[in-house]
């Protein structure tokens, strides 16, 4: 699942040290939360992709990332990785945009 790819990168770059703190401070919910998601096989809400997307954002700016060239190495990981949670947004919207029809259709 995807956010376990950013979970991955925050960690090797020494971001975070585990889930629980992951999901506290990138992800803006409970300590288990990720646990939760693996546990039960869900995937993250588009409000908990927004979260994350909005947090690498400002990790960006913070690492010296000036919306055209990256200074330093995690400033262009975090946009990048921001930019995948918008995806996800997307993704888990036209998801919910289907089932709207599908449910209209029967």
């Amino acid at each position: 699942m995807q956010i376990y790819f950013i979970y991955d990168e925050l960690r090797n770059l020494g971001i975070v040290r585990n889930t629980s703190e992951f999901s506290e401070k990138w992800l803006g919910r409970e300590r288990s939360y990720l646990m939760v998601l693996k546990a039960k096989h869900r995937r993250p809400s588009c409000s908990v992709w927004a979260n994350c997307a909005v947090n690498l954002l400002r990790a960006a700016e913070g690492a010296g990332y000036d919306g055209t060239l990256p200074r330093t190495k995690a400033g262009g990981v975090f946009r990048s990785l921001a930019n995948q949670c918008f995806d996800q947004v997307l993704n888990e919207g036209m998801r919910g945009t289907e089932a709207d029809r599908d449910h209209q259709h029967h």
